[in-house]
């Protein structure tokens, strides 16, 4: 499928446990991942799916949590008196 030749920011980096395989570069082009990311050349969604779900482990238990924790956004501050 094309892709426009497009700068990509990432949202996550190298080590998040958000994907697969998360590269450590602070941008990159849909040219560029076209050409060597290779979800991005499977011809499907569903192959697509399987690429990705590939080798994946499951979630980790604070995931749950976590989701709740930003759909609900964060509490508010307590507001505290001003230092001496």
């Amino acid at each position: 499928m094309p892709f426009p030749i497009s700068t990509v920011v990432a949202g996550h980096g190298a080590g998040s446990a958000c994907g697969k395989a998360l590269g450590a570069t602070p941008q990159t082009t849909l040219g560029y991942e076209r050409m060597f990311n290779a979800a991005l050349r499977e011809p499907n969604e569903a192959a697509f799916v399987r690429e990705i779900l590939a080798g994946q482990t499951g979630a980790a238990r604070y995931f749950a949590r976590m989701k709740r924790l930003n759909r609900a956004g964060p509490p508010p501050l307590k507001e505290h008196a001003p230092h001496d």
